[in-house]
């Protein structure tokens, strides 16, 4: 089973795009994608102030 790296879902063999990574910290590193866009996972953009 693949996770998606946009949304976090896992997903099917034949429904996976396949991205390598190339850089310094995770050279070799696979990432996959679902093959038909998918919506991205909500994220934080500015942190919460803690009280």
């Amino acid at each position: 089973m693949k996770i998606c790296a946009s949304c976090d879902k896992p997903m099917r063999d034949d429904e996976a795009r396949t991205v390598s990574k190339t850089s310094a910290s995770g050279a070799g590193t696979n990432l996959y994608f679902h093959k038909v866009p998918c919506e991205p996972k909500p994220h934080q953009g500015t942190p919460v102030r803690r009280r």
